[in-house]
């Protein structure tokens, strides 16, 4: 969690993307399926007006 933090403190990136892929991963791996759908890759969005291909998570 504390991985998540530090990236959370910078701007989106794949970095980023991959810790909560990996928190997902994990979370599924321990049968805690409502979390790890909450952690997911695909309930991320696109930023509004961005060109980037970095998504952000929807539940912040």
């Amino acid at each position: 969690m504390r991985a998540i933090e530090v990236l959370e403190s910078a701007p989106p990136g794949g970095e980023l993307a991959m810790a909560y892929s990996t928190m997902s991963q994990l979370l599924m791996l321990a049968n805690d399926d409502d979390l790890a759908v909450d952690w997911a890759p695909g309930r991320w969005r696109w930023p509004a007006g961005s060109a980037t291909s970095r998504p952000r998570p929807t539940r912040w």
